[in-house]
């Protein structure tokens, strides 16, 4: 019962931002909040510039996916303590785009890619067992893993 809540409060954000912000629509703020296991949080802002995307999972075995397309987006992912086999996923494909993620628990995975100049990626996980993966694919980007636990993999490619 408490995944299809989240699934169905997960579909209505979705729905929210195809209404509220279209694509390439400019300085939008979408926020979700998932408190409970086995959720799943989409955010997509194709095409606009200067949004930001925030998603706050309290609770294990959840997904979040923000994927900004425009210029000067911020993202923002924190899966809270304790919260355990969480996947948190950023894609932006702009220039002067900033992506942080924090994630605390154990079995956590975090991916961030970057396709363009200018743009900063920060990931911190706090737990065992946990990935940290940073893609960035232009010039004068900046990428910054911090892990504490054991048995932790962090991954920066820069090209």
């Amino acid at each position: 019962m408490q995944q299809l809540r989240n699934t169905l409060l997960a579909t209505a954000a979705v729905c929210l931002l195809g209404v509220a912000a279209p694509a390439f629509a400019d300085s939008n703020v979408a926020y979700i909040a998932q408190t409970g296991n086995n959720g799943t949080a989409n955010q997509d802002q194709s095409g606009g510039n200067l949004n930001t995307a925030s998603t706050t999972d309290a609770g294990s075995f959840n997904a979040s996916y923000v994927v900004q397309v425009g210029s000067s987006n911020t993202s923002g992912q924190v899966q809270a303590a304790n919260s355990n086999s969480n996947s948190a996923v950023v894609y932006q494909g702009g220039v002067f785009n900033i992506s942080w993620q924090s994630q605390t628990g154990n079995n956590n995975v975090a991916s961030t890619t970057q396709n363009n100049s200018g743009n900063i990626a920060s990931l911190t996980q706090n737990g065992n067992w946990n990935q940290g993966y940073i893609l960035q694919q232009a010039n004068n980007d900046t990428a910054t893993i911090s892990q504490t636990g054991n048995v932790n993999f962090a991954q920066v490619h820069q090209h």
